[in-house]
């Protein structure tokens, strides 16, 4: 297998792992939130899946970024990111990557720099 097509290997290999969990969560879509905490339509859902899978897209497309090491997490169009990154750069990027994404309100940068 040559570089290029393992990388489009990898790369239809974490969009089908966002597709899956884009699919799981519309699933969810009708359950309430908990005590305290926001609820949300069934279209809020759809929209935090759609700002999900967009933004594992992107992470996937870009060769300095894992899709696989980069945890995104959206209720309401606030997005949250866990995993680590090699540096600062980096971790400035996937931050830069959320906020152009259509329909982000705010981005919660938890990423660790781990190089």
């Amino acid at each position: 297998m040559t570089g290029l097509n393992k990388y489009k290997g990898d790369t239809m290999k974490a969009l089908i792992i966002a597709a899956a969990t884009a699919l799981s969560l519309v699933g969810c879509a009708g359950m309430p939130g908990g005590p305290g905490g926001p609820t949300r339509t069934a279209g809020q859902a759809i929209d935090d899946v759609t700002i999900g899978t967009k933004m594992k897209s992107a992470l996937a497309a870009d060769p300095e970024l894992s899709a696989l090491k980069i945890n995104v997490d959206t209720t309401q169009g606030n997005v949250r990111l866990r995993g680590e990154v090699k540096s600062t750069a980096l971790r400035r990027k996937a931050e830069d990557i959320a906020r152009k994404i259509e329909g982000v309100k705010s981005v919660d940068n938890q990423l660790m720099v781990t190089g």
